[in-house]
């Protein structure tokens, strides 16, 4: 029996990385949820990057919570500037088959 690894989605041959954005971030990131191919079918291979990749995103979301609270404070959340996720530093560029490292989500 399998075992479900939290984050990782099939697609046809191919495994995915997926996260739900929480909602209060939604209109900050403006996306619902963050997907990317791992350009792999071996779970092997998969499953280490996406839980490398969810820490690096839940990071990210908590750096936004946090910057939120401390915005709320002083006056309002500003968001004119550009949140990146790299994959290419959590991912082998060997595995990426030369296709773009990162997602920016621009406000």
């Amino acid at each position: 029996m399998s075992r479900k690894i939290p984050y990782l989605q099939r697609r046809g041959d191919e495994l995915y990385f997926r996260i739900a954005v929480p909602s209060e971030l939604r209109s900050i990131i403006g996306l619902c949820e963050i997907t990317r191919s791992l350009h792999t079918s071996d779970r092997r291979i998969a499953a280490p990057i996406a839980l490398n990749i969810a820490a690096q995103t839940k990071r990210l979301f908590y750096k936004l919570r946090k910057n939120m609270a401390n915005e709320s404070e002083e006056g309002g959340f500003q968001t004119n500037y550009i949140l990146e996720i790299d994959f290419g530093e959590l991912i082998d560029f060997g595995e990426l088959n030369g296709k773009s490292n990162k997602i920016k989500v621009l406000d």
